[in-house]
């Protein structure tokens, strides 16, 4: 999706969310060059390999992925720092079939726009999620994101940073934003500015917050198959 949108910081909250659930959840990395998963999960200074290594066989997955700091059953694989040449499909599929062995949920965390990190984490997902504003040219960003997916791949979109004053003002329906983008709706986060610590980067949840994290747990509880309301916005 469109830069901004809060793509990392939804891949951490869902992923933290079903880790809440019980569930084995690996995090993965795959903005080359930009990355930033490390940041928010608090362990920046821990993280020693990245996926090239692993899908280079310089070392296992179990060796390259990071346990969070607090949320024991969610683990992260960094990008690498440098931007690769090529990002060979075979291998790519090895790492992810290794990791689905091994856990429950995999969410990778791509860069923007439609290049190659995106195109190959569709190629190897079993479903997209695309992020958006509630902006028109968020919206057409999403839109164009949605026609480039396979057909055959579920997608579905998430509405960020949602105001209640912005969707009272704003010219479409949440019907009609689906309708306009050509995808399925599956959550929608309210605009929290209490997400991030002041004197850090790193990511705060808590079950009894009643903001983005109440959406992320939503999310995460839609993934498991239950049945979960939209959050209303009054």
């Amino acid at each position: 999706g469109k830069g901004g949108t809060g793509k990392s910081s939804t891949v951490v909250g869902v992923g933290i969310a079903l880790s809440q659930l019980g569930k084995r959840v690996l995090c993965i990395d795959f903005d080359f060059g930009m990355r930033c998963l490390d940041l928010l999960f608090g362990c920046s200074d821990t993280v020693c390999m990245d996926c090239m290594d692993v899908m280079a066989g310089g070392c296992s997955l179990s060796q390259a992925a990071v346990v969070h700091p607090i949320h024991k059953s969610l683990f992260l694989l960094m990008a690498p720092v440098s931007i690769p040449s090529a990002l060979p499909v075979e291998k790519l599929n090895a790492l992810v079939s290794c990791a689905k062995a091994a856990y429950d949920y995999i969410l990778i965390d791509t860069s923007p726009g439609l290049g190659v990190s995106f195109q190959s984490a569709c190629a190897v997902s079993d479903g997209v999620f695309v992020m958006s504003h509630c902006t028109i040219p968020s919206l057409r960003c999403t839109q164009l994101a949605a026609n480039s997916l396979s057909h055959t791949t579920p997608a579905h979109m998430i509405l960020n940073q949602v105001q209640a004053k912005q969707l009272s003002h704003f010219p479409m329906t949440i019907d009609e934003v689906m309708d306009y983008v050509g995808l399925p709706l599956l959550g929608m986060i309210p605009n929290d500015v209490h997400l991030f610590q002041t004197t850090s980067d790193h990511f705060l949840f808590s079950p009894a917050h009643k903001g983005a994290c109440a959406a992320y747990s939503n999310i995460a509880r839609r993934l498991t198959g239950e049945a979960v309301p939209l959050m209303r916005f009054a």
